[in-house]
Parts: C-alpha cells; structure tokens; sequence
C-alpha cells in the first residue's frame, strides 16, 4: 500500500508552492487596484456633482436647470447616453430651450450623426431666430475673451454693457490694448474667441 503513493520531490513542492504564492499576490494586486481605481473614480469632483445633481433631481424633478446641469456633467465624464437622456427630459419640460438641442446637437456630433446634429442645430437656430431681441441676450458672455500677445481680444454683443467690459479689461491687463469685436453671430456656435481658439493643438 505504501508503494502505491507517491513520493514529492520537494523542488516538485516548491515549484508548486512559488506558482501558488504568485497567483495570490497577482489577484491581490489585480484587486487593490481596482478598487482603487472604483474609489478613486467614485470620489472625483464631477462624480460627486453628478451624485448631488441626481439627488436634487430626484426632490425638484421638473427643474429645467438641474437637468442641463446634470447632462453637461454626463457629457463631460463621458456617459453621452445619460447626458442625452437628460437633455431629452429638459424639452418635455421646455420644447422650445435652445441649450438643450444644442447639447444634442454637439453629443449627435461627437457621435458622428450628422443628421441628427444637424437637425438639432437647426431648431436651435430657428428659436433663437425667432426671438425679438437676438442680437443682445443676457445669455451671452463677456468672459470668453482672448489673450494675444500685447493684446486683449473682447467678444462684445451689447454697447453699453461692452464698454464697461472694454474699461475693466483694460483695468486688468494695463500693458496690453484691449479691442472689442462683435460676436453676435459667431456665439451661435455656443462660445466666442476664448472658446474657438482652445480646440487648435499648439
């Protein structure tokens, strides 16, 4: 009967034993850094915005602008299907809101439908058509300025709220020349100087 077991070498056992410990260690490590990376992820700022914008949603379900708020932050982190979901509820509310068809607008782009893009844009730019006073809407931003070499690039939409603007740059950044011009129909893109500029690698 003893005959019939067989003897272990004990390099036979240590082979075993390394392959064994190796494994271990590999799962581990394979584990910790998941669950890093799980962590790491949940913790990050637009997670976290994302995570209070949903809860907000869930007390104040027909706020237009939690809902742009929480697409932009689905758009941003990479989740087009939520972000679209999002932009999709902000028209059962408001069938007319311009940031919603053009946030569909631009995740239809990013997803190279450009039917659907394009069909979006249009709507947009027939409401904002159809509005009485498009040339000057509260909406548009004085912020998105340029910095040039010895220069200040200011979009501007309004005389009179431009000239403040023109004054305070010039305040801000007193050895450059600070030069106003209108982006009436430029800012239909959804951004001015500043924004246009950012896309073009250096």
């Amino acid at each position: 009967m003893l005959e019939k077991i067989k003897r272990v070498r004990p390099l036979d056992a240590a082979i075993v034993l390394v392959a064994v410990v190796l494994l271990a260690v590999v799962a581990y490590l394979g584990y910790s850094i998941w669950s890093q990376n799980r962590a790491t992820r949940a913790s990050a700022p637009i997670s976290r915005a994302i995570g209070e914008l949903q809860a907000m949603i869930k007390k104040n379900p027909k706020s237009v602008d939690l809902r742009l708020q929480l697409a932009q932050a689905y758009s941003a982190s990479g989740m087009p299907d939520e972000a679209v979901a999002q932009y999709q509820a902000v028209l059962k509310l408001q069938k007319t809101n311009v940031t919603a068809l053009t946030g569909l607008g631009f995740v239809t782009a990013q997803r190279k439908d450009w039917a659907t893009s394009e069909k979006y844009w249009r709507q947009a730019i027939t409401i904002l058509d159809k509005q009485p006073n498009n040339k000057a809407t509260k909406q548009y931003e004085t912020a998105n300025f340029y910095l040039a070499n010895g220069l200040v690039v200011l979009p501007t939409y309004d005389p009179p709220r431009d000239e403040e603007a023109l004054a305070t740059l010039a305040g801000l950044f007193p050895g450059r020349d600070v030069v106003g011009i209108d982006c009436t129909d430029l800012v239909w893109g959804l951004g001015a100087f500043h924004c246009v500029t950012q896309q073009w690698p250096a």
